[in-house]
């Protein structure tokens, strides 16, 4: 998933040119839209972390397991709101 927030940002600078992006940005939500997929993708990289050192010997205590699947379930709300915000800037492209 982390691979993905990097290709919607080549998505987003394939279209900086755009009429659209420039309206976005005299408003400010190109710059809510790259903060919410830069936190996207450090929350992803936080996960893939945390799994590594679980995979390569962390000892899996609850505390570490619950930050675990709370990293994750903030990755999920992330994606979805990454997902959303891209909807409606990809839905306005003319």
């Amino acid at each position: 998933m982390l691979g993905f927030m990097l290709a919607s940002l080549a998505v987003l600078a394939s279209i900086n040119h755009t009429h659209l992006v420039g309206m976005m940005k005299k408003n400010g939500h190109y710059e809510d839209l790259l903060l919410t997929v830069f936190v996207g993708a450090l929350v992803f990289l936080i996960c893939a972390t945390g799994g590594f050192a679980l995979i390569f010997g962390a000892n899996p205590s609850s505390w570490l397991l619950s930050l675990v699947v709370g990293c994750h379930l903030a990755a999920l709300v992330s994606l979805l709101d990454v997902g959303r915000k891209f909807w409606l800037v990809l839905s306005s492209l003319r």
